[in-house]
């Protein structure tokens, strides 16, 4: 028998029936407020147009009208940026900021000067210090936005080519040879990721599997399996914003904004200019107070941001960045108080006459951007009053990192904050910590420590102290003399003597550093041996 079937045959070539799309909640609300401002404008203005009083109030308080003109206008473009510019195509949203948002906002800040020049100067600083203070905590949000996975890519390949996943080979008490356990280098790597998961967030067990496996030396496997779980950690920024990440840059962006508050109040009436005078009011908006606390507040300020803005760009920009901040900024007002007592002292005034004011600035300045300073002129000033020479220790060391070919101040402030205060801390740093952590680029740092530990070996060149000994103008020469035939670190000194050897010029090669008895070059390519850091330097050189 034949059944018939109730549900028709479904016809895929058929074109499926247009369903009707809804208009969007958040379009319907915008659009019922235009609606109603619009409304009640055009009552307000026919009340205005046909009454006297109303027409005095609004020619008295135009600023009053116009400010509230504003902040319903801003509303409602906030309102709508808010849900339709987020959810619309990357080409909606670059077209409606470039021709809509932009041009708004700049007529926003062109209306300014309707209103009174009091109220002129007061909304313009406002809009500098709100621009000024956010800046720093704007970088800090796009960097957290923009992070990518590639970070953790670049950082695993890194410890590859320094062979960090391999099986180490550690000499016993008898001379022997012996590979390290599996145990050992499996604990090893996890400490690697877990110092990765301490900077930039959590890692999927499933990828820490996954390299574990493919790192064993007994084991096929490869890392494909752990890359969709590789794409799902790369995509949020959870693991982020915790309190240990955010309190930091609350606390700089507190200090940040009070320093520019008292440095450029809105509220203060600028003095020594005539009352009708508007034109030159405006001239001296963005004149900050004359005190030297407040330029070494500029100073603090005009060094974070270049260094914001360059860990910006390496993408270092974390936690600690903020912590140097708020540091730099206390250091440098305690240090400009003690620098105004000092000057004071010393009667300042004397040496630059009239311009004792505008030195002082200055000084306060550059206080700021290098808080150091103010320890060298206190020690200046303790030496002179008290001729007590020996009592106040000095802040500069022997060796300082700036003697590394390539280091600037932005770099030997970005190691201070990983206790990297001279040669020697170079010489014994950290590889990977110092590639996670500053993101300087590997080769840089192999660099850097490969200099540090010859010159660390080759001692100290400093002569600012009587007491130094001939052997430093000895060091100094031997730096000297290892340069002139293209000698600048450990690794090339150690190449340089094995192809001597092959080349049956020895001892030629020897006497670039003279030496009595037995040879110096020979000396130290032997003690250059016994830095661990030196086999990785190697190996990341082939």
């Amino acid at each position: 028998m034949y059944e018939h079937n109730s549900t028709p045959a479904i016809n895929h070539s058929d074109p499926q029936p247009s369903v009707p799309k809804k208009p969007n909640s958040t379009t319907v609300k915008l659009g019922s407020l235009l609606i109603g401002f619009c409304f009640y404008f055009f009552i307000g203005g026919v009340l205005i147009w046909n009454n006297q009083t109303a027409q005095n109030f609004a020619i008295h308080n135009s600023w009053l009208l116009i400010g509230l003109l504003i902040v319903m206008v801003c509303g409602l473009i906030i309102i709508w940026i808010k849900q339709d510019l987020i959810a619309a195509s990357a080409k909606k949203q670059i077209g409606i900021i470039l021709f809509f948002v932009i041009p708004v906002l700049l007529t926003l800040v062109g209306t300014v000067f309707l209103l009174p020049a009091r109220f002129q100067i007061i909304i313009l600083r406002v809009v500098f210090l709100l621009i000024a203070s956010l800046l720093p905590a704007v970088m800090y949000y796009l960097f957290i936005a923009s992070r990518k996975y590639s970070l953790l890519h670049e950082y695993f390949t890194n410890l590859a080519r320094l062979g960090l996943f391999e099986r180490q080979v550690f000499n016993g008490t008898d001379n022997i040879s012996r590979p390290e356990p599996e145990f050992e280098r499996r604990m090893r790597v996890i400490s690697y990721t877990q110092k990765f998961e301490a900077a930039y967030g959590p890692i999927p067990d499933s990828f820490i599997i996954a390299l574990l496996n493919t790192t064993d030396p007994d084991n096929t496997d490869n890392l494909e399996s752990s890359d969709q779980e590789l794409q799902r950690y790369a995509t949020g920024v959870g693991g982020y914003f915790s309190p240990e990440t955010t309190i930091p840059v609350v606390l700089a962006s507190l200090l940040i904004g009070l320093g520019w508050v008292l440095t450029l109040p809105p509220w203060e009436i600028i003095e020594g200019l005539t009352a009708g005078d508007e034109t030159g009011k405006l001239r001296h908006v963005l004149l900050p107070q004359q005190i030297p606390v407040h330029f070494a507040f500029l100073g603090a300020y005009f060094f974070s941001v270049q260094m914001l803005f360059r860990r910006f760009v390496r993408k270092d920009l974390r936690a600690n960045a903020y912590i140097a901040i708020t540091q730099r900024i206390l250091l440098a007002v305690i240090g400009t108080w003690v620098v105004i007592e000092v000057a004071n002292i010393l009667n300042f005034s004397g040496g630059i006459g009239a311009h004792r004011k505008a030195g002082l600035l200055v000084i306060g300045f550059v206080v700021g951007a290098f808080p150091p300073v103010a320890w060298q002129v206190i020690q200046s000033a303790f030496r002179t009053v008290t001729g007590a020479r020996f009592f106040v220790p000095s802040l500069r060391t022997s060796m300082p990192v700036s003697d590394l070919d390539g280091l600037t101040v932005w770099h030997q402030a970005r190691l201070e904050e990983e206790d990297i205060e001279n040669v020697p801390n170079m010489a014994s740093a950290d590889i990977v910590d110092l590639m996670l952590n500053t993101r300087i680029p590997p080769e840089r740092i192999i660099d850097w420590v490969d200099q540090a530990i010859l010159h660390t070996q080759l001692g100290s060149s400093s002569n600012d102290n009587s007491s130094k000994e001939s052997s430093d103008n000895i060091s100094e020469s031997d730096r000297t003399l290892l340069r002139d035939h293209a000698i600048r670190n450990a690794s090339s000194l150690i190449a340089a003597y094995q192809k001597s050897e092959e080349r049956n010029d020895l001892e030629q090669f020897e006497t670039i550093i003279p030496s009595t008895g037995r040879s110096r070059m020979r000396s130290l390519v032997d003690t250059l041996t016994n830095n661990p850091n030196l086999a990785l330097v190697q190996r990341w050189r082939r």
